[in-house]
C-alpha cells in the first residue's frame, strides 16, 4: 500500500513539473507574438498620423487656395474700378504669398498692364517678358509676348520686335495670336521702310498699340 502511494506521488510530481515546462515554454512562445503586435501597432500609428498629415496640408492648401481667389478677385474688382495703386498692392502681395497659386500668371499680366499704363515701358517690358517665360504655352503668357513686342517697336528695338512676332508666328498654335502676330509684323516692315529716311534709326514709332 504504502508503494502504491509513494508511486502516486511520484506521478503527481513528473505531472507537476512537466505541467510548469509546459507553461515555460507557452510563455516563452507568447513572446514573439507581443512584439509583432506592437510593430503592428507602431506601423498602425505611424499610418495614421502620415494620413492625418496629409489630410490637414491638402485642407491647408484648399484654404490657401481659396484666401487667393479672394485676395485676387478682390484686385481684379479695384483694377476694373480704375483703383490701380491698391490693385497693384494686391497683386504685389498675391504673388509673394501664393506662388504656386495658378492665377499667378494672370496676376503677372495685370502688373505688366499697371506699368505699361503708367507710361513705365521698360518695366513694363521686363514684366510681360516674365509673365510669357512663367506661363508657358498659355494664351496670357502668348499675349504678354505679343505685348512685349510691341513695347520692343516703341521702344526703337525693331530687330528684337521682329524676332518675337516672327516667334509668335512660326509657334503659337493659337491662330488668332499668329494673326495678330503677322499684323504686327506688316506693321513693322512699315516702320522699317520710314526709319530708312530718317537720320535717326532709333526713332520711336508714333504707331504704338497698347495692350488696353
Amino acid at each position: 500500500m504504502s508503494l502504491l502511494i509513494k508511486r502516486i506521488e511520484l506521478s503527481f510530481s513528473i505531472y507537476f513539473l512537466l505541467s510548469i515546462v509546459l507553461l515555460s515554454s507557452s510563455l516563452e512562445a507568447q513572446e514573439p507574438g507581443k512584439d509583432v503586435t506592437k510593430a503592428a501597432d507602431e506601423e498602425t500609428k505611424h499610418y495614421s498620423v502620415s494620413e492625418t498629415k496629409a489630410k490637414r496640408e491638402a485642407i491647408i492648401e484648399k484654404e490657401q487656395a481659396r484666401d487667393g481667389d479672394v485676395r485676387f478677385n478682390y484686385a481684379q474688382m479695384l483694377f476694373l474700378e480704375s483703383k490701380t495703386g491698391r490693385a497693384e498692392e494686391l497683386w504685389n502681395d498675391f504673388i509673394i504669398l501664393f506662388p504656386n497659386h495658378p492665377r499667378v500668371i494672370d496676376a503677372m499680366h495685370y502688373l505688366a498692364v499697371i506699368l505699361e499704363q503708367k507710361g513705365h515701358y521698360k518695366k513694363a517690358l521686363v514684366a510681360y517678358l516674365r509673365c510669357h517665360k512663367k506661363g508657358g504655352g498659355r494664351s496670357l503668357s502668348i499675349k504678354s509676348h505679343l505685348q512685349a513686342g510691341r513695347l520692343l517697336v516703341h521702344l526703337g528695338e525693331l530687330a528684337k520686335a521682329e524676332r518675337i512676332f516672327k516667334d509668335i508666328v512660326a509657334e503659337s498654335k493659337l491662330h488668332h495670336f499668329s494673326k495678330m502676330a503677322q499684323i504686327e509684323l506688316d506693321f513693322l516692315k512699315q516702320d522699317l521702310e520710314i526709319n530708312v529716311d530718317k537720320e535717326d534709326g532709333t526713332e520711336k514709332d508714333t504707331r504704338y498699340r497698347s495692350s488696353t
